[in-house]
C-alpha cells in the first residue's frame, strides 16, 4: 500500500515593528528638494519648551547649513544650524553666530539643545550637555502657534546656501524647559539613550517625525545601533 505524508511547514515571518524606527537616523540630500516640510500647531509651546537632537555634519559644502526652520508670519521663529550661525528661539538673533563654539569634526555626532522660557526670558544653548551661551528675549514675548515646519534648509528661500545635507537623529521638541542635569544626562547617554522614561513633555517627537512625508533625497540610516553604542562625545574645556 503506498502512503503519502504531507507535512505541514508553517513559516513565521516577523513583522516590521514602526517603533523601531525610533532607532533610525535621516540622512537628508542636498538638494534644495531633499526636505521634510509640513504645518504644525504650537500653542502648547507658546511659553516654554526645549528642542534636542543629535546632529552630524557630513558635507562642508552650504555657507549657511540649515538643519531646522520653524516659519510662521514671515519670521523664523526656530532657526538651528549646524554650524553655529543660527541658534534662533521666538525670532531672537542674539545668539546667533556661535561658530567658534561648534568645534565638532564633520562625520561625528554632537548633541544640541536649545531652551526658552517667556517667564525667565531666557534662551539657553547646549552643546554636548554643556550650557554655553544664554540671551534674554524682550518683554511679553511668544512664540507664534501657527506655521510651517522644514528640515534641511530655511522655509522662504530657495538658495542652496541654507542645505544642512547631513544626518539627523531623535530631534525632539519638549514643552518645558529642561535643567542642566536633565540635558547632560541626555548627552552622555549617547545615541542609544532611552527617552521613553525621561522626564519631560515631548509634544514633537522623532517618532511623529518619521512618520512625516519626505521630499525628495531623505533616506534612514542607522542612528542607534543596539548592539554597539559608537557615539563620540565632544567635550567642551573652555570656561564659558
Amino acid at each position: 500500500m503506498l502512503r503519502i505524508f504531507v507535512i505541514s511547514i508553517i513559516l513565521v515571518v516577523p513583522k516590521s515593528n514602526a517603533a523601531d524606527k525610533k532607532y533610525n537616523a535621516l540622512q537628508f540630500g542636498t538638494t534644495k528638494h531633499d526636505y521634510i516640510r509640513f504645518s504644525y500647531n504650537m500653542t502648547s509651546l507658546r511659553n516654554s519648551l526645549s528642542v534636542c537632537t543629535w546632529i552630524k555634519r557630513v558635507s562642508t559644502d552650504s555657507a549657511i547649513p540649515v538643519v531646522f526652520d520653524y516659519f510662521s508670519w514671515d519670521d523664523h521663529e526656530i532657526l538651528i544650524g549646524s554650524d553655529g550661525r543660527y541658534n534662533r528661539m521666538v525670532g531672537d538673533h542674539v545668539i546667533d553666530n556661535s561658530h567658534r563654539l561648534f568645534t565638532t569634526k564633520v562625520g561625528q555626532w554632537f548633541h544640541y539643545c536649545l531652551t526658552w522660557s517667556s517667564i525667565s526670558r531666557t534662551i539657553q544653548l547646549f552643546l554636548d550637555g554643556a550650557l554655553t551661551r544664554t540671551s534674554q528675549t524682550s518683554s511679553g514675548r511668544q512664540l507664534a502657534i501657527i506655521g510651517i515646519i522644514r528640515f534641511n534648509r530655511l522655509e522662504n528661500t530657495d538658495s542652496a546656501a541654507f542645505i544642512f545635507g547631513g544626518q539627523l537623529f531623535q530631534f525632539n521638541i519638549y514643552s518645558e524647559v529642561l535643567d542642566l542635569v536633565a540635558i547632560k544626562r541626555m548627552a552622555e547617554g549617547g545615541l542609544c539613550f532611552d527617552l521613553d522614561g525621561f522626564p519631560g513633555t515631548r509634544i514633537l517627537s522623532w517618532e511623529e517625525i518619521m512618520t512625516k512625508s519626505r521630499a525628495g533625497s531623505v533616506t534612514e540610516v542607522t542612528g542607534c545601533d543596539l548592539n554597539k553604542d559608537t557615539t563620540q562625545i565632544n567635550r567642551y574645556s573652555e570656561d564659558l
